[in-house]
């Protein structure tokens, strides 16, 4: 595609809206979650999965607030075009 998808509000739309999880915040679990999905024509995440998790929860709240995001879509000759994308969620306890 000639223009990649665009997070609206960048990574920090995504992780302003992290709830550490308790069991991960217990365990000490901090790292980054990796989620990868399509961004449809809309600019939504649509068939979302985590690719690299990290456990005690936090690989679950990754999925929320990705599904969550909005996007400009990728477009391909000025149409928009369904677009595969990951985005890597970090979980960090000194926050």
């Amino acid at each position: 595609m000639e223009e990649p998808p665009i997070l609206i509000g960048g990574i920090r739309s995504i992780q302003g809206k992290i709830v550490y999880p308790e069991m991960a915040k217990r365990a000490g679990i901090e790292g980054r979650v990796v989620t990868q999905f399509v961004v449809d024509t809309s600019g939504n995440p649509v068939d979302v999965e985590v690719v690299r998790g990290i456990g005690g929860g936090c690989d679950k709240e990754a999925l929320r607030v990705t599904m969550l995001a909005k996007f400009e879509p990728g477009r391909q000759q000025g149409i928009p075009v369904c677009t595969k994308y990951s985005v890597p969620v970090t979980f960090s306890l000194s926050n």
